[in-house]
Parts: structure tokens; C-alpha cells; sequence
């Protein structure tokens, strides 16, 4: 990282369809210019998911800490690398389509609100 720069750390995510990849662009952009603050490639996925503190990204990081916390998948990461967690989240969180993020609003309680 250049000397000086002052780096934004990622928001919060929670899951809002419409801020998926706003989140995952400000995770990489952080990960590109601070490469030597992540040990190894899991710390990546760990750091982005530390974000992930409310609502259905929650949830979904939580299932990820117990499916890598049974006994079967000792030894196992659940993503194999940041390209591979990307995949996954963008599959979540990520809507191909806008009209998906307004049926997603419509269908959540968050409509409601």
C-alpha cells in the first residue's frame, strides 16, 4: 500500500441484494491494496465475513462456521479460496437481474417495514 493512503475498510453487510457487490468490490479493493495484511487465503474469506454481521449474511457466515466446525469437515474450508467464497456470495446476495432484487424486497419482511 502507498505510504500515506488512507484505506476505507469495508461496511457492514447484511443482506441487501442491491449492496452485494458494492460489498465485494470494497472487500477487493482493500484486499488489492493491503495484500500483505492477509496471512493466507482463508484469512481473505474470514476478514469479509467479519462484515457479515446482521440479517441473512449473518446467518449464512454462521452456517458457514458450523459446516467447517463438524466433525466430518475437520481439516476442511468450506470455500477453497477468495474466488471460490466470491462464487458462493454472489450467488446469495447477488441478484442477476434487478427485477430479482425488487421480487427479493417484495417477498422479505423488509417491504413491510
Amino acid at each position: 500500500m502507498a505510504h500515506g493512503l488512507k484505506l476505507a475498510l469495508s461496511s457492514e453487510f447484511d443482506e441487501d441484494c442491491t449492496k452485494g457487490m458494492a460489498f465485494l468490490n470494497s472487500c477487493q479493493v482493500y484486499i488489492c491494496l493491503c495484500p500483505n495484511s492477509f496471512s493466507d487465503k482463508q484469512a481473505k474469506i474470514v476478514w469479509a465475513m467479519s462484515y457479515m454481521k446482521a440479517g441473512q449474511a449473518a446467518k449464512w457466515s454462521t452456517c458457514v462456521f458450523q459446516w467447517e466446525e463438524q466433525p466430518e469437515n475437520v481439516g476442511y474450508h468450506k470455500f477453497v479460496n477468495w474466488e471460490d467464497f466470491q462464487d458462493e456470495f454472489k450467488r446469495e446476495f447477488c441478484p442477476v437481474y434487478a427485477d430479482s432484487a425488487a421480487i427479493y424486497r417484495l417477498e422479505s419482511t423488509a417491504y413491510f417495514c
